[in-house]
Parts: structure tokens; C-alpha cells; sequence
């Protein structure tokens, strides 16, 4: 059923009696199956029923995981594909602004461009197109989750799209937010403690990228606001960006001064 030629025999020996219950999970999908073929994503995983079963089910939530346990340069080379829009030509030339990026993950042109070669195939994958090779993910899946991971870090978000080609960028992150509405929803509603919560940190930051939803910035105002009333929490009194978000909304300017 799966292809473990790259397990080690003990891996195969342990999954086997699993096998049939991970292609009979609802949520099983081809990119499953190769997934558990492949060390790079079983790594630590204990083999049990439960274990793989929370392997098919949270795919998502275990891939992003996976990308924020990579070294420096697997970061570094992933984040390259990122500023290309899944397009790296080969051999790579990057433009200033990219190496600062890099820079900024603790890397360079050379551990990124070293990291691909040991990702390819896995997370990675090298592809000609006529005359030209470029890099691009594995599987869009792959792209999702990092995209996930930088939007939940306003740091990581300062990476250049390719060419400073922000319309595409931009796009490729609301693409993002459709299939992933739950996330917005959270931003929407922080708990208490807002000087701790990160999606406040987040709010603000796509608010000042113009991708938070209206209707979500609105609903995200409400909430903090209504806490600062209530004095439950005054941080909304303090934060800068709090304070440059609410301020679109006459109405509630009398709370924050």
C-alpha cells in the first residue's frame, strides 16, 4: 500500500500492522501516505495507533511543526521559494533585499542553496521547465503551512516577494486566510492578557498589510475595546498598534483618548 523504501526496516517492521487503519482514516489523502514514507516527517514519531492516527488527522497542525523544528538553512531555503511564489529559478541570483531576508533567518545564499539540495524530495522539489530549472515546494500543502507561519510572526512577514511584486504576495496570503477562515476568527477575538496573546501581534500586522477583513478588524475593535470598558484589560489604552487600528472607527476613539 505505501511506499517505505526510505524507512529504515525497523520503521516498516513497527507500521505495519497500522497500515490498513491510516488508509482507512477519513482524513487520509495521498500526500499522507508519502508523508509517513519519508523520515523527514516521521521523525520522532512513536508508532502506535493513536499516534498515527493524530498523524493523518492533523496533518496541517504537524506539518507546521515539522517547519518550525528545521534548521537555520532548511528556513532559510524554504523562505527563498516564498519570495519567488513557488518559482526559484536555478541557478539562484537574489536581489538585495532577499539577502537581507535570509540575513534575518541567521543564513545565506549558501546554506540556503546547500539546504535544498539535502530537501529536495522531500519538502523540495528541483523541476526543468523547457530550458530553465527552478525550485519550487514539494506539495502545496508544504507552501500553506509555511505561509501559516509567517503571518503568525510580523518579523518573518517583512520578507520580500520576488521582483517586489506585492499584488502577488498579497494575493497568495488571502488564498491562505479562504482556507483557513478559523485562523482570522481567533485574531478577531483575543482572549484577556492582550500584552501576551499573539493574535493581537498579528492583528495589527495585517491591518497595516490591508488583510484583515473589515469585518474582522470591526469585530477585533469591539472586543478590545469592550475589555478596556469593562477593565478587564486596559492594554488597548497603550498599544500603539492597537490604538492606530481603532483609530479608523470615530466611535471608539473616546476610549482610547
Amino acid at each position: 500500500m505505501l511506499k517505505l523504501e526510505k524507512q529504515p526496516m525497523s520503521f516498516r517492521t513497527a507500521v505495519k500492522p497500522y497500515l490498513e487503519a491510516v488508509a482507512l482514516h477519513k482524513r487520509f489523502i495521498p500526500e499522507t501516505a508519502r508523508r509517513l514514507a519519508d523520515p523527514v516527517f516521521t521523525k520522532g514519531l512513536y508508532i502506535h495507533e493513536y499516534t498515527l492516527g493524530q498523524f493523518v488527522e492533523k496533518r496541517e497542525q504537524l506539518l507546521q511543526e515539522i517547519l518550525q523544528g528545521l534548521d537555520d538553512e532548511s528556513k532559510a531555503a524554504l523562505a527563498l521559494i516564498y519570495m519567488r511564489n513557488d518559482r526559484l529559478e536555478s541557478p539562484i541570483t537574489l536581489q538585495p533585499s532577499e539577502e537581507q531576508a535570509l540575513a534575518r533567518l541567521r543564513s545565506d545564499i549558501g546554506g540556503g542553496v546547500a539546504a535544498l539540495e539535502v530537501l529536495n524530495g522531500s519538502l523540495v522539489q528541483l523541476l526543468h521547465d523547457e530550458d530553465q530549472a527552478f525550485w519550487r515546494y514539494k506539495h502545496p500543502t508544504i507552501g500553506d503551512a509555511y505561509a501559516s507561519l509567517l503571518v503568525q510572526s510580523p518579523e518573518l512577514q517583512r520578507l520580500p516577494p520576488a521582483d517586489g511584486n506585492r499584488t502577488v504576495r498579497r494575493a497568495s496570503n488571502l488564498r491562505y486566510f479562504d482556507r483557513h477562515p478559523d485562523l482570522l476568527d481567533k485574531v478577531a477575538k483575543p482572549g484577556l492578557l492582550l500584552h501576551a496573546v499573539p493574535e493581537v501581534d498579528l492583528a495589527v500586522r495585517l491591518h497595516e498589510l490591508g488583510l484583515l477583513p473589515d469585518g474582522h478588524r470591526k469585530k477585533f475593535i469591539a472586543t478590545v475595546s469592550n475589555y478596556a470598558l469593562a477593565g478587564e484589560d486596559l492594554y488597548a489604552l497603550e498599544d500603539l498598534g492597537i490604538r492606530s487600528e481603532i483609530s479608523a472607527r470615530p466611535a471608539i476613539k473616546r476610549v482610547v483618548g
